[in-house]
C-alpha cells in the first residue's frame, strides 16, 4: 500500500509492523465472515464481492508484508556473516599466519579490504560483538 495515499483498509495504515498485526487480525476476522457467509447461503450465493476483494488485496498485501520481513532477515544475515568473516581475516593478519602461496596472502588480504570497505559503506562495525539474534518476526503463513 503506498503511505501517501489514503487507505481503502484500516490494515493498510500505519508502520510495517503495525500493518503485519493488523493484517492478522483482519484475516481471521474476514475467515469468519466468509464462513458465516457460507453457512448462511448454504452456498447458493457467492460471497458479496466487497469481501472477495478486501481478501484477495489482505492475501497480496501479507505477501508483501512477508517478503519484507525475509528480505530484512536476509539483510541481517548476510551482514553478520560479513562480519564474521571479517574478524577471521583480521585475526588471521593480527597472528601473523605464513601461508605457502603469497598468493593466497595476497587474495586474503584483498578479501579483507573489500569486506572492510563494504562494512564502512553499510555502516557496520564488524568488531563489535554482535548481540545474540532475535527471533524473526515473521507472520505466519495463512
Amino acid at each position: 500500500a503506498n503511505h501517501t495515499m489514503a487507505s481503502r483498509y484500516a490494515w493498510e495504515a500505519g508502520a510495517l509492523l503495525d500493518r503485519c498485526v493488523a493484517m492478522e487480525h483482519r484475516r481471521e476476522e474476514l475467515k469468519e465472515e466468509l464462513s458465516r457467509f457460507a453457512e448462511t447461503s448454504a452456498g447458493d450465493a457467492p460471497p458479496p464481492q466487497a469481501l472477495i476483494q478486501e481478501w484477495t488485496a489482505l492475501l497480496q498485501a501479507r505477501n508483501e508484508c512477508t517478503k519484507r520481513f525475509v528480505d530484512e532477515e536476509n539483510m541481517r544475515l548476510k551482514n553478520e556473516g560479513i562480519m564474521q568473516l571479517f574478524r577471521l581475516l583480521d585475526e588471521f593478519e593480527e597472528s601473523k599466519v605464513q601461508f605457502d602461496s603469497e598468493h593466497i596472502s595476497r587474495k586474503m588480504s584483498a578479501l579483507h579490504a573489500a569486506l572492510r570497505q563494504y562494512c564502512i559503506e553499510h555502516s557496520l562495525n564488524p568488531l563489535a560483538r554482535p548481540a545474540p539474534p532475535a527471533p524473526a518476526a515473521v507472520p505466519a503463513p495463512p
